[in-house]
Order: C-alpha cells, then structure tokens, then sequence
C-alpha cells in the first residue's frame, strides 16, 4: 500500500501531506472540487489505517466509498429500520483500498465496482413480497404438483426470512447481492477523489464468525487508543463552540446521513479533523464521515 512522506506535519504520529494541487487523473472517480473541507482529515483517517497497526484487524479488500454520484464496492439496500442499529449498504463490502496515488495526493487508489445511488430491492423486502402472493394466492385447484409448488415457495419463504427457523443467511446474501444488479454501473472504479468523498465503510478482516468478532474487538480497541488521548478535558487546541463538540463525544450514539448513506444507531469512536469515525457494534462495521457534508440526526 503507498502512503504519504511528504512532510513533517503530523497529528499524533500520523503523518499529513500537504502536497501542492496535481492534476487531475485521467479514468478516476472525482476531480479537482472547490470544496474539499474534508480532504485533510481524510488523509489523516487513511494514514492512521496504514501506519496504526490495523493490518492484521481489517480486510482492505471489504471496504466501501461514499460519493454524492456513487458508491464503490456495494450497494445502497433497505435497511431494517426496525433494529437500534442499521445501515443503509448492501450485505457485501467488496472494495478495496490500496493507499494513496504516488504524485497525485488529491488521489487514493482503490478497486471496486460504481453502483448508482438508486436503493437496489432487498429479498425482506421485494423478493419476499413476492413470494407471498404467490404462495397465498396460487391456487392449488391444478393438483398435487401446484400444491408441492406452493409448499416449496413456502419452505422458501421461511429460508429467507431472517429470524425464522429455516433462516438460509448465505442464501438471502446470494439473493441480495443478486438483486443489486440493477444498480450496478459496470463501472470498475480504480482511483477516486479524496473531494469527492462523503464516507467510507469498512470491515474487519476473518472467514468465520469468531475471528471476525476477535478483530472487530481488537481493532475497536486500537481506534480508541490512538484516537482519544489521555489528557480528555482542559486542554489545547480548544473546542470551536461552532463545532457542536457535544454532539462528538466518545461513546456517544448517533444517526448521521451522508450523501446517499444512512447510519443508524452506530457509536462515536473520536474525531480525527473533520472526519467522525463511528463503530457499527451490531453490523461490526466502522465508518470515516465527513462531518462537513454529513447531517446529524440524533
């Protein structure tokens, strides 16, 4: 993975980059904005994934990136709104980041495929709908193969219904990632604008549950510890009262909206500049937002 080296400034040990403008990259996502509150501080978040010790924690390859236009590596999809806690992101985060663009620091390189901001249907909630009509009002008046038909549709439902006693969760993330194809670009997005960036999504690295528990914990942990020092009240630099710190607070929960993601319920972690870096405990997902274009709900 590449990374800055390019000055002396830092944020507790993380080093920045204050590279002068580069041109734009041909066949990247984003160009050059007027408006780039958030590009620093994203720089920062970025650095502290590649220089903090997370590489045995994270899976680089399940990453998601949030733009006004698009998102890279998944999906939008109806979320559950009746949990605590919820995203509006398909099951599957499949991009990935591989650092930042050698000569171009405006730039990180990722890999992943561009999906429209259209919320793709989901099997809780169009796929499913369907197979009820039909299962409630196929008639069975044909004979026994209708009737073995309607038991099947059935014997389905129940393999995709989350919380049910048959309850397939490969199947109904088979069928979710299925169902996304009508938002997928085609696009394969391989450089994206530190400007145009709204959010970023990512995901502990492991193959099964345990492990994956493990370094979601771990990972957690080491966020906290490099983003919250010590010294915690009474200290410089001071807060902007404009800033709305109470609102930032560690441990806090919050609801943010940015730019086409939702997040619902997810933990305040710390600030690193002007990104908000929260944990999603129920998804075990973490994400940088930037506060500038985000809107908090509660």
């Amino acid at each position: 993975m590449s990374e800055y080296y390019c000055t002396n400034d830092s944020v507790q040990g993380v080093s920045a980059c204050n590279c002068q403008t580069q041109p734009a990259v041909q066949g990247a996502v984003g160009g050059q904005a007027t408006n780039c509150a958030c590009r620093d501080s994203f720089v920062q978040a970025l650095q502290m994934l590649l220089r903090g010790g997370f590489g045995p924690y994270l899976d680089f390859t399940a990453f998601a990136f949030v733009t006004d236009s698009v998102l890279i590596g998944t999906n939008l999809a109806q979320p559950d709104t009746t949990a605590d806690t919820y995203d509006n992101l398909g099951d599957t985060l499949a991009g990935t980041f591989s650092g930042f663009t050698p000569g171009a620091c405006n730039f990180i390189d990722v890999a992943g495929t561009a999906y429209t901001t259209a919320t793709a249907p989901t099997v809780a909630g169009c796929f499913n709908a369907i197979l009820s009509a039909l299962a409630a009002n196929t008639s069975t008046a044909g004979g026994e193969d209708i009737t073995s038909f309607v038991a099947a549709l059935n014997d389905l439902l129940g393999q995709t219904t989350v919380g049910s006693g048959t309850e397939n969760p490969a199947l109904i993330t088979s069928l979710n990632d299925a169902l996304a194809c009508g938002t997928n670009t085609g696009l394969q997005v391989s450089r994206l604008s530190l400007c145009s960036l709204r959010a970023i999504a990512f995901e502990p690295a492991g193959d099964v549950r345990a492990i994956i528990d493990s370094n979601y914990t771990a990972a957690r942990q080491l966020m906290v510890n490099i983003i919250q020092p010590p010294c915690q009240n009474a200290c410089p630099p001071y807060p902007d009262p404009c800033d709305c710190p109470e609102f930032f607070d560690a441990g806090r929960t919050l609801s943010v909206s940015a730019g086409p993601l939702d997040v619902s319920g997810a933990v305040v972690l710390g600030r690193i500049g002007q990104i908000l870096v929260l944990a999603n405990d129920a998804d075990e997902r973490f994400y940088f937002v930037c506060t500038e274009n985000a809107d908090i709900i509660r």
